[in-house]
C-alpha cells in the first residue's frame, strides 16, 4: 500500500517530516493488513479516482 496505493502515498508525503506519525501509520497499516488479509500474503484492493471538470 505504501508504494502502489495513491491515497496512502499522499498521506506519507504529507507526514514525511514527522517520524512519530510515519511510525503510527506504519503500525496502523500493518494492523489493518493482519485483520483483513485472511492469512493471505497479499490483499487485492482498489480505489476509484475521479477527475472532473466544472463548467
Amino acid at each position: 500500500m505504501t508504494t502502489n496505493y495513491g491515497p496512502t502515498i499522499a498521506v506519507y508525503r504529507h507526514i514525511a517530516d514527522d517520524p512519530e506519525k510515519v511510525a503510527a501509520l506504519d503500525h496502523a497499516l500493518t494492523d489493518l493488513a493482519h485483520r483483513h488479509n485472511g492469512g493471505a500474503p497479499a490483499m487485492e484492493w482498489e480505489y476509484l479516482l475521479v477527475t472532473a471538470r466544472r463548467r
